[in-house]
Protein backbone atom coordinates (compact mmCIF):
# COMPACT_ATOMS: atom_id res chain seq x y z
CA UNK A 1 0.00 0.00 0.00
CA UNK A 2 0.75 3.77 -0.79
CA UNK A 3 2.11 5.50 2.33
CA UNK A 4 0.92 9.26 2.82
CA UNK A 5 2.03 11.85 4.65
CA UNK A 6 0.39 14.59 6.81
CA UNK A 7 -0.19 17.53 5.37
CA UNK A 8 1.67 20.85 6.91
CA UNK A 9 1.01 23.96 6.05
CA UNK A 10 3.38 26.72 3.89
CA UNK A 11 5.82 27.97 6.50
CA UNK A 12 6.19 31.91 6.29
CA UNK A 13 9.94 32.65 5.78
CA UNK A 14 11.59 35.52 5.34
CA UNK A 15 11.65 37.08 1.79
CA UNK A 16 15.22 36.93 0.39
CA UNK A 17 16.02 40.23 -1.38
CA UNK A 18 17.09 39.84 -4.85
CA UNK A 19 20.50 40.83 -6.43
CA UNK A 20 19.27 43.46 -8.15
CA UNK A 21 18.10 46.17 -5.73
CA UNK A 22 15.79 48.18 -8.19
CA UNK A 23 13.34 44.56 -8.48
CA UNK A 24 11.04 43.77 -5.78
CA UNK A 25 11.31 40.08 -4.36
CA UNK A 26 8.20 37.89 -3.88
CA UNK A 27 7.84 36.79 -0.27
CA UNK A 28 8.56 33.53 0.10
CA UNK A 29 5.72 32.22 0.94
CA UNK A 30 4.40 32.89 -2.27
CA UNK A 31 7.60 31.46 -4.45
CA UNK A 32 6.33 28.55 -2.31
CA UNK A 33 2.78 28.67 -2.98
CA UNK A 34 3.82 29.17 -6.99
CA UNK A 35 6.17 26.36 -6.75
CA UNK A 36 3.35 24.05 -5.87
CA UNK A 37 0.92 25.26 -8.20
CA UNK A 38 3.36 24.93 -10.90
CA UNK A 39 4.16 20.65 -10.01
CA UNK A 40 -0.08 20.70 -10.04
CA UNK A 41 -0.40 21.84 -13.68
CA UNK A 42 2.77 19.88 -14.93
CA UNK A 43 0.73 16.56 -14.10
CA UNK A 44 -2.35 14.84 -15.89
CA UNK A 45 -5.60 16.08 -13.85
CA UNK A 46 -8.77 14.50 -13.70
CA UNK A 47 -11.87 14.47 -11.89
CA UNK A 48 -14.67 11.74 -10.58
CA UNK A 49 -17.92 12.74 -10.23
CA UNK A 50 -21.25 10.99 -10.20
CA UNK A 51 -24.58 11.06 -8.20
CA UNK A 52 -24.21 10.67 -4.43
CA UNK A 53 -24.33 6.88 -3.26
CA UNK A 54 -22.68 5.53 -6.97
CA UNK A 55 -19.52 4.26 -5.57
CA UNK A 56 -17.54 7.42 -6.62
CA UNK A 57 -15.72 6.91 -3.27
CA UNK A 58 -14.97 3.16 -3.89
CA UNK A 59 -13.57 4.16 -6.99
CA UNK A 60 -11.41 7.20 -5.36
CA UNK A 61 -9.98 4.46 -3.28
CA UNK A 62 -8.93 2.35 -6.16
CA UNK A 63 -7.45 4.96 -8.36
CA UNK A 64 -5.70 6.48 -4.66
CA UNK A 65 -3.63 2.92 -4.43
CA UNK A 66 -2.40 3.12 -7.99
CA UNK A 67 1.50 3.82 -7.46
CA UNK A 68 1.01 6.62 -10.10
CA UNK A 69 -2.43 7.93 -8.87
CA UNK A 70 -3.08 11.07 -6.07
CA UNK A 71 -6.89 11.19 -5.47
CA UNK A 72 -7.41 11.96 -2.11
CA UNK A 73 -10.02 14.31 -1.26
CA UNK A 74 -13.38 15.52 -1.89
CA UNK A 75 -12.16 19.57 -2.63
CA UNK A 76 -16.05 20.52 -3.77
CA UNK A 77 -14.00 23.54 -6.16
CA UNK A 78 -16.89 24.08 -8.36
CA UNK A 79 -19.89 23.85 -6.32
CA UNK A 80 -18.67 24.96 -3.27
CA UNK A 81 -15.60 27.53 -3.59
CA UNK A 82 -16.84 29.12 -6.61
CA UNK A 83 -20.03 30.25 -5.21
CA UNK A 84 -17.70 32.23 -2.35
CA UNK A 85 -15.10 33.27 -4.90
CA UNK A 86 -18.33 34.79 -6.66
CA UNK A 87 -19.43 36.60 -3.13
CA UNK A 88 -15.89 37.87 -2.15
CA UNK A 89 -16.27 39.42 -5.47
CA UNK A 90 -19.46 40.95 -5.16
CA UNK A 91 -18.87 42.24 -1.95
CA UNK A 92 -15.46 43.93 -2.86
CA UNK A 93 -16.79 45.61 -5.50
CA UNK A 94 -20.21 46.71 -3.44
CA UNK A 95 -17.97 48.74 -0.91
CA UNK A 96 -15.76 50.64 -3.74
CA UNK A 97 -19.46 51.96 -4.70
CA UNK A 98 -18.98 54.92 -2.20
CA UNK A 99 -15.78 55.85 -3.62
CA UNK A 100 -17.26 56.72 -6.84
CA UNK A 101 -17.10 60.07 -6.13
CA UNK A 102 -13.72 61.31 -5.04
CA UNK A 103 -12.42 59.06 -8.45
CA UNK A 104 -10.48 56.24 -6.08
CA UNK A 105 -13.16 53.26 -7.28
CA UNK A 106 -11.35 50.36 -7.85
CA UNK A 107 -13.57 47.16 -9.47
CA UNK A 108 -13.07 43.22 -9.50
CA UNK A 109 -14.60 41.47 -12.30
CA UNK A 110 -14.90 37.68 -13.72
CA UNK A 111 -11.37 36.76 -15.03
CA UNK A 112 -10.36 37.60 -10.65
CA UNK A 113 -12.89 35.62 -9.86
CA UNK A 114 -11.86 32.64 -11.82
CA UNK A 115 -8.16 33.78 -10.93
CA UNK A 116 -8.84 33.12 -7.17
CA UNK A 117 -10.77 29.89 -7.98
CA UNK A 118 -7.92 28.64 -9.92
CA UNK A 119 -5.31 29.53 -6.88
CA UNK A 120 -7.41 27.76 -4.67
CA UNK A 121 -7.85 24.96 -6.85
CA UNK A 122 -4.13 24.09 -7.44
CA UNK A 123 -3.58 24.62 -3.24
CA UNK A 124 -5.99 21.58 -3.02
CA UNK A 125 -4.47 19.58 -5.56
CA UNK A 126 -1.70 20.45 -4.24
CA UNK A 127 -2.63 18.94 -0.93
CA UNK A 128 -3.27 15.80 -2.45
CA UNK A 129 0.26 15.38 -3.61
CA UNK A 130 1.68 16.77 -0.90
CA UNK A 131 0.32 13.46 0.96
CA UNK A 132 2.46 11.37 -1.06
CA UNK A 133 5.08 9.34 -0.45
CA UNK A 134 7.16 9.69 -3.45
CA UNK A 135 5.41 13.01 -5.15
CA UNK A 136 7.36 12.39 -8.01
CA UNK A 137 5.91 9.50 -9.51
CA UNK A 138 2.43 10.81 -9.70
CA UNK A 139 1.94 11.46 -13.01
CA UNK A 140 -2.09 12.15 -11.99
CA UNK A 141 -3.81 13.90 -9.53
CA UNK A 142 -7.70 13.82 -9.32
CA UNK A 143 -10.86 15.14 -6.97
CA UNK A 144 -13.37 13.13 -6.38
CA UNK A 145 -16.31 15.22 -5.61
CA UNK A 146 -20.50 14.15 -6.27
CA UNK A 147 -21.34 17.08 -7.24
CA UNK A 148 -18.67 18.31 -10.45
CA UNK A 149 -21.39 16.63 -12.09
CA UNK A 150 -23.26 19.61 -11.74
CA UNK A 151 -20.49 22.10 -13.36
CA UNK A 152 -17.94 20.48 -15.22
CA UNK A 153 -17.43 23.49 -17.90
CA UNK A 154 -16.49 25.56 -14.47
CA UNK A 155 -13.48 22.53 -14.15
CA UNK A 156 -12.71 22.44 -17.76
CA UNK A 157 -12.31 26.55 -17.42
CA UNK A 158 -9.23 25.76 -14.51
CA UNK A 159 -8.08 22.97 -16.56
CA UNK A 160 -8.76 22.57 -20.11
CA UNK A 161 -7.41 19.24 -20.69
CA UNK A 162 -9.25 18.01 -17.63
CA UNK A 163 -10.62 14.10 -17.83
CA UNK A 164 -14.01 13.32 -16.55
CA UNK A 165 -15.01 9.78 -14.76
CA UNK A 166 -18.16 9.49 -14.47
CA UNK A 167 -19.62 6.81 -12.23
CA UNK A 168 -23.24 5.51 -12.79
CA UNK A 169 -25.13 3.17 -10.39
CA UNK A 170 -29.07 1.84 -10.80
CA UNK A 171 -30.61 4.49 -9.03
CA UNK A 172 -32.90 2.53 -7.08
CA UNK A 173 -29.67 0.86 -5.40
CA UNK A 174 -28.12 4.64 -4.62
CA UNK A 175 -31.34 5.50 -3.19
CA UNK A 176 -31.47 2.38 -0.76
CA UNK A 177 -27.67 3.34 0.08
CA UNK A 178 -28.60 7.24 0.20
CA UNK A 179 -31.80 6.26 2.73
CA UNK A 180 -29.61 4.27 4.85
CA UNK A 181 -26.57 7.01 5.25
CA UNK A 182 -29.46 9.49 5.85
CA UNK A 183 -30.50 6.91 8.68
CA UNK A 184 -27.10 6.75 10.09
CA UNK A 185 -26.52 10.40 10.28
CA UNK A 186 -29.88 11.16 12.15
CA UNK A 187 -31.21 13.01 9.26
CA UNK A 188 -33.67 10.66 7.36
CA UNK A 189 -36.76 12.81 9.39
CA UNK A 190 -36.92 15.43 6.65
CA UNK A 191 -38.98 13.15 4.80
CA UNK A 192 -41.89 11.37 5.37
CA UNK A 193 -41.35 7.85 3.82
CA UNK A 194 -38.87 6.28 2.30
CA UNK A 195 -41.03 6.53 -0.91
CA UNK A 196 -40.79 10.53 -1.09
CA UNK A 197 -37.05 10.45 -0.46
CA UNK A 198 -36.91 7.69 -3.39
CA UNK A 199 -38.88 9.93 -5.84
CA UNK A 200 -36.79 13.07 -4.22
CA UNK A 201 -33.49 11.33 -4.97
CA UNK A 202 -34.35 10.39 -8.48
CA UNK A 203 -35.15 14.19 -9.75
CA UNK A 204 -32.81 16.06 -7.58
CA UNK A 205 -29.96 13.61 -7.77
CA UNK A 206 -29.87 10.91 -9.86
CA UNK A 207 -31.53 11.68 -12.94
CA UNK A 208 -30.01 15.61 -12.88
CA UNK A 209 -26.32 14.23 -12.17
CA UNK A 210 -26.61 11.48 -15.48
CA UNK A 211 -28.49 13.88 -17.98
CA UNK A 212 -25.56 16.69 -17.03
CA UNK A 213 -22.57 14.75 -17.49
CA UNK A 214 -24.21 12.93 -20.70
CA UNK A 215 -24.54 16.39 -22.05
CA UNK A 216 -20.69 17.41 -21.57
CA UNK A 217 -19.65 13.82 -22.64
CA UNK A 218 -21.20 14.87 -25.96
CA UNK A 219 -19.13 18.20 -26.32
CA UNK A 220 -15.84 16.27 -24.98
CA UNK A 221 -16.01 12.24 -25.51
CA UNK A 222 -12.31 12.09 -25.36
CA UNK A 223 -11.71 13.17 -22.20
CA UNK A 224 -15.05 11.60 -20.66
CA UNK A 225 -15.12 8.24 -19.19
CA UNK A 226 -18.33 6.45 -18.21
CA UNK A 227 -17.94 3.48 -15.11
CA UNK A 228 -20.70 1.64 -13.95
CA UNK A 229 -20.89 0.50 -10.54
CA UNK A 230 -22.49 -2.84 -11.20
CA UNK A 231 -19.66 -3.45 -14.15
CA UNK A 232 -16.97 -2.72 -11.81
CA UNK A 233 -18.63 -4.93 -9.10
CA UNK A 234 -18.44 -7.87 -11.03
CA UNK A 235 -14.86 -7.46 -12.92
CA UNK A 236 -13.31 -4.87 -11.06
CA UNK A 237 -9.58 -5.27 -13.08
CA UNK A 238 -11.42 -5.31 -16.23
CA UNK A 239 -12.57 -2.01 -15.90
CA UNK A 240 -9.76 -0.44 -13.88
CA UNK A 241 -7.79 -1.76 -16.86
CA UNK A 242 -9.83 0.67 -18.70
CA UNK A 243 -9.80 3.46 -16.34
CA UNK A 244 -5.82 3.76 -16.08
CA UNK A 245 -5.13 3.62 -19.67
CA UNK A 246 -7.49 6.39 -20.01
CA UNK A 247 -5.79 8.18 -17.61
CA UNK A 248 -2.60 7.56 -19.33
CA UNK A 249 -1.00 5.46 -16.47
CA UNK A 250 0.18 2.33 -16.06
CA UNK A 251 -1.89 -0.70 -16.38
CA UNK A 252 0.52 -3.26 -15.21
CA UNK A 253 -0.63 -6.29 -13.55
CA UNK A 254 1.21 -5.27 -10.57
CA UNK A 255 -0.11 -1.68 -10.19
CA UNK A 256 -3.65 -3.39 -10.97
CA UNK A 257 -3.43 -5.82 -8.31
CA UNK A 258 -2.55 -3.10 -6.15
CA UNK A 259 -5.45 -0.74 -6.94
CA UNK A 260 -7.93 -3.64 -6.52
CA UNK A 261 -6.56 -4.88 -3.32
CA UNK A 262 -6.56 -0.94 -1.90
CA UNK A 263 -10.36 -0.46 -2.81
CA UNK A 264 -11.67 -4.11 -2.37
CA UNK A 265 -15.03 -4.18 0.08
CA UNK A 266 -12.90 -6.35 2.35
CA UNK A 267 -10.15 -4.27 2.61
CA UNK A 268 -12.14 -0.75 3.26
CA UNK A 269 -14.67 -2.41 5.64
CA UNK A 270 -11.96 -3.75 7.42
CA UNK A 271 -12.83 -7.48 7.23
CA UNK A 272 -16.02 -7.95 6.01
CA UNK A 273 -17.30 -9.74 2.70
CA UNK A 274 -19.65 -8.22 0.66
CA UNK A 275 -23.58 -8.67 1.89
CA UNK A 276 -22.26 -8.71 5.48
CA UNK A 277 -24.08 -5.53 6.39
CA UNK A 278 -22.65 -2.84 9.27
CA UNK A 279 -25.37 -0.30 9.04
CA UNK A 280 -22.63 2.16 11.17
CA UNK A 281 -20.02 2.18 8.46
CA UNK A 282 -20.17 4.16 5.30
CA UNK A 283 -18.96 0.91 3.47
CA UNK A 284 -22.58 -0.69 4.47
CA UNK A 285 -23.03 -3.36 2.43
CA UNK A 286 -21.27 -3.46 -1.22
CA UNK A 287 -24.34 -5.10 -3.14
CA UNK A 288 -26.26 -5.11 -6.23
CA UNK A 289 -29.86 -5.29 -6.57
CA UNK A 290 -30.87 -4.58 -2.98
CA UNK A 291 -33.36 -2.49 -4.20
CA UNK A 292 -35.80 -4.97 -5.04
CA UNK A 293 -36.28 -6.43 -1.54
CA UNK A 294 -36.83 -2.17 0.21
CA UNK A 295 -38.90 -0.46 -2.78
CA UNK A 296 -42.65 -0.94 -2.58
CA UNK A 297 -45.44 -0.16 -4.66
CA UNK A 298 -45.49 3.45 -3.62
CA UNK A 299 -41.04 4.01 -3.76
CA UNK A 300 -41.31 2.28 -7.21
CA UNK A 301 -44.00 4.70 -8.14
CA UNK A 302 -42.36 7.77 -6.87
CA UNK A 303 -38.50 6.75 -8.21
CA UNK A 304 -40.46 5.91 -11.82
CA UNK A 305 -42.38 9.59 -12.17
CA UNK A 306 -39.50 11.19 -11.26
CA UNK A 307 -36.25 9.32 -13.08
CA UNK A 308 -36.93 10.62 -16.48
CA UNK A 309 -36.80 7.68 -18.24
CA UNK A 310 -33.43 6.88 -17.27
CA UNK A 311 -33.41 2.98 -15.86
CA UNK A 312 -34.31 1.76 -19.21
CA UNK A 313 -31.78 4.49 -21.17
CA UNK A 314 -28.96 2.77 -18.92
CA UNK A 315 -29.95 -0.85 -19.63
CA UNK A 316 -30.58 -1.60 -15.87
CA UNK A 317 -33.99 -4.01 -15.26
CA UNK A 318 -37.25 -2.64 -15.52
CA UNK A 319 -39.48 -2.82 -12.77
CA UNK A 320 -42.19 -4.27 -14.52
CA UNK A 321 -39.14 -7.72 -14.77
CA UNK A 322 -40.05 -8.06 -11.30
CA UNK A 323 -41.67 -11.30 -10.40
CA UNK A 324 -44.64 -12.02 -8.19
CA UNK A 325 -42.33 -13.36 -5.17
CA UNK A 326 -40.21 -10.16 -5.77
CA UNK A 327 -43.17 -7.88 -5.47
CA UNK A 328 -44.34 -9.90 -2.22
CA UNK A 329 -40.94 -9.12 -0.72
CA UNK A 330 -41.07 -6.05 -1.74
CA UNK A 331 -44.21 -5.29 -0.09
CA UNK A 332 -43.84 -7.12 3.13
CA UNK A 333 -40.51 -5.60 3.79
CA UNK A 334 -40.52 -3.06 7.03
CA UNK A 335 -36.77 -3.35 7.09
CA UNK A 336 -35.61 -0.79 5.35
CA UNK A 337 -31.82 0.14 5.97
CA UNK A 338 -31.17 2.43 8.25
Amino acid sequence: MKVRKPIHAIPLQPTKCPADKSIMSLPNWYSQYLEKALLVNERKIFFVTGCQKSGTTWVQRLLNSHPQIACGGEGHIADHLKPLAKKLIAEYNAKQVCRRDVDLEVNLGDADEITILKLLSDRILAQYLQREEKPDSIRAIGDKTPENACLPEVLECLYPEAKFIHVIRDGRDAAVSGWAHLSRMGDSGYFTSFAEYAGYFATQHWSGYIRRMRAYAAKAPDRYLELKYEELHVNPREHMCRVMTFLGVDADMASLEQCCRGGSFEFLSKGRQRGEEDRNSFFRKGVVGEWKKVFDDEAIRQFQANADGWIEILGYEPFESMSHSDDAMASESKSLPA
